[in-house]
C-alpha cells in the first residue's frame, strides 16, 4: 500500500520547506520502491486525496510528482461527479493540478457510495460531464474514462448511462437515451414513459446526494436514530414518478417484463420509504402506525426482485465457506455487519433498503425505540443489544409479510403522500 496520503487531513511535516522536501522525497521513494521490484511498474494515485484543497496546493503537488516519470505514474481522478457535488466550489482536480502535469490520467465518477440503494443522480452530468475535459486545453495526458462505484447492483439506470457515455465524445440527449433505454429495458415506448423519466429527472435524478439525509443515500429511519441527519427530501415529482409507473403496470397487466417488475418494485420501495419518513417525521402514534406499514409493504415487494433481498446476500455469504459450517456463520455475521453497523465510524454507510433489512433490521429498531421510550427504559441500550443479536444471527429474517404487490403498494403510498404534497413536514 503505497498511496500514501488517501484521505489526509494534514501532512507530517511543519513548515513549507519540510514539506516541499518531504513530499519530493516521498514520491521518489514510492517510485523507487515499485521500480526496485519491477522496472516496468506504473504505480497508480488515487486523485480523491487531492479533494482536500486545504493542503493540497497545486505547488504541492507538482512536486510529489515530479520525482516519478511520466509514464511510470497513472492517477485515478475518480470522483469528478463528488466536485460537481460541492457545487464548484472546489474545480476538479485536473483543472486545479494542470492536466496534472504531465502525468497519464483517468476521467472517473463515483456514482454510488457503500452500495447504498436510494435513487440519486444527475443523469445530464453522467451523460456529457466528461465532454469538457476531452475539449480542455488543461487536459493534459487524459488517458481513460472510468467509474470507480462502491457498489453495484442498483440504479441501474445510472451504471447503463455511465458506462454508454465513456463511448461518446459527443454529447447526449439525455431525454432520447432515455425514451431508448426504456425500449431496451422494458419494450415501452410513449408518452407515459417520458412523463415518468421527465418526473425523476426532476427529483431523484436530477440532483446529487445533498438533496438526501445524510451524505451517502439514506432515509432517515435507516440512520442510528441517535444519529439522525437533514431533512426529509424532495416529495412531488417522487410521487409524480410513481403516478406515472403505477400506469404504466396497470397498462400493460400480465405483458409487464420481468425488468420492469422489478424496477417497479424498488420504485414503489423507496417511495413508500419516502413517506414512511415524512409520517415518522410528524411523531404522531398513528402516523408512526402508517409508516410501519409502508415499510413492511416495502420489504414485501422488494423480496420479488433478483438482487435487493438480504437472504440472497447472506446465502451468498455462507456459499463461500464450501460447507465449513464455522466459516459460513462467521461469513454470514461480516455480511450481515458490512450492511448495517460494519464499524463505530461507519454506522449505516452500506445500508441497503432490501427485503429482510426493512423490515427485519430497520423496521424492527424503529419499533424497539418506540416501545423503549413509551416504557421510560434505556433504548439506546436496547438497541445496541438488538444490532448485535440481529448481526450474529441470532434473529432469523422472517419471511416477508403476505398480501402485498407493486400495484397496492403504490396506491397507499400515493394516498398517505398526498397530504404531504404542499407541506414541508419537519424532521425530529
Amino acid at each position: 500500500l503505497a498511496d500514501s496520503f488517501n484521505e489526509c487531513e494534514k501532512l507530517p511535516w511543519k513548515d513549507d520547506a519540510s514539506i516541499m522536501r518531504g513530499l519530493k522525497e516521498c514520491g521518489a521513494a514510492t517510485y523507487n520502491s515499485l521500480k526496485a521490484a519491477n522496472p516496468n511498474a506504473v504505480g497508480t494515485f488515487q486523485a480523491w486525496a487531492l479533494l482536500n484543497t486545504r493542503i493540497w496546493t497545486p505547488e504541492r503537488v507538482a512536486t510529489m510528482f515530479s520525482a516519478v516519470p511520466d509514464d511510470k505514474l497513472l492517477l485515478l481522478e475518480m470522483a469528478i461527479d463528488q466536485y460537481a457535488f460541492l457545487d464548484c466550489r472546489v474545480r476538479s482536480g485536473w483543472m486545479r493540478y494542470p492536466g496534472f502535469y504531465g502525468k497519464r490520467w483517468v476521467w472517473s465518477t463515483i456514482p454510488n457510495f457503500g452500495g447504498n440503494t436510494l435513487f440519486t443522480a444527475d443523469l445530464g452530468f453522467y451523460a456529457n460531464g466528461h465532454l469538457p475535459a476531452l475539449a480542455s486545453p488543461l487536459r493534459g495526458n487524459l488517458f481513460a474514462y472510468g467509474t470507480m462505484p462502491e457498489g453495484m447492483e442498483q440504479n441501474d439506470t445510472v451504471f447503463e448511462l455511465v458506462s454508454c457515455a465513456g463511448w461518446s465524445d459527443r454529447l447526449i440527449d439525455t431525454d432520447a437515451w432515455l425514451a431508448n433505454y426504456s425500449r431496451c429495458r422494458w419494450g415501452l415506448d410513449g408518452e407515459r414513459t417520458a412523463a415518468y423519466w421527465q418526473a425523476m429527472r426532476r427529483g431523484y435524478y436530477g440532483k446529487w446526494n445533498n438533496d438526501i439525509p445524510a451524505k451517502h443515500g439514506h432515509f432517515n429511519w435507516m440512520l442510528d436514530p441517535y444519529n439522525v441527519k437533514g431533512e426529509p427530501y424532495g416529495h412531488k415529482e417522487h410521487q409524480a414518478a410513481l403516478r406515472e409507473m403505477l400506469a404504466l403496470a396497470r397498462e400493460q397487466g400480465e405483458r409487464a417484463n420481468a425488468l420492469f417488475r422489478a424496477d417497479f418494485a424498488v420504485q414503489a420501495a423507496h417511495e413508500a420509504g419516502q413517506v414512511a419518513e415524512l409520517l415518522l417525521a410528524t411523531r404522531k402514534p398513528a402516523d408512526a402506525d402508517a409508516a410501519y406499514r409502508l415499510l413492511e409493504g416495502a420489504d414485501a415487494v422488494l423480496a420479488g426482485h433478483p438482487t435487493h433481498d438480504v437472504r440472497r446476500w447472506i446465502a451468498s455469504a455462507r456459499a463461500c465457506a464450501e460447507g465449513n459450517e464455522a466459516l459460513a456463520n462467521a461469513y454470514e455475521t461480516n455480511a450481515r455487519r458490512i450492511i448495517t453497523t460494519w464499524g463505530p465510524a461507519l454506522d449505516g454507510y452500506a445500508a441497503r433498503c432490501w427485503s429482510g433489512t426493512v423490515k427485519d433490521y430497520y423496521l424492527a429498531r424503529l419499533r424497539l425505540v418506540r416501545a423503549a421510550r413509551e416504557k421510560g427504559s434505556n433504548a439506546k441500550a436496547d438497541v445496541a443489544a438488538f444490532q448485535d443479536k440481529w448481526i450474529d444471527g441470532r434473529l432469523p429474517i422472517a419471511p416477508p409479510a403476505p398480501g402485498w404487490t407493486c400495484e397496492k403498494l403504490a396506491e397507499e403510498t400515493l394516498s398517505l403522500g398526498r397530504r404531504f404534497l404542499s407541506a414541508k413536514a419537519k424532521n425530529p
